[in-house]
């Protein structure tokens, strides 16, 4: 079983160049997510987009026949 491991860093000659990671170490960055509605209106005009597609799509699935059966013709 050691010869497995032994192959895997046969191609290694200076034991320095082997990169080993620490496990008692955190990360170092930290992905931080920043939504500030007031500055971008990009965003906000996004949400208010999917916001109205979710409101229209609710309205047209329950009520949607009653709404439109005057201008379909059955």
């Amino acid at each position: 079983m050691n010869n497995d491991f032994d192959d895997i860093f046969s191609s290694v000659n200076n034991a320095e160049e082997v990169e080993v990671l620490d496990v008692e170490e955190p990360p170092k960055k930290k992905f931080k997510l920043n939504f500030d509605l007031k500055k971008d209106k990009i965003l906000f005009i996004q949400l208010l987009l999917i916001l109205i597609w979710l409101i229209l799509t609710i309205v047209i699935y329950f009520f949607g026949y009653p709404l439109f059966k005057n201008f379909i013709n059955v």
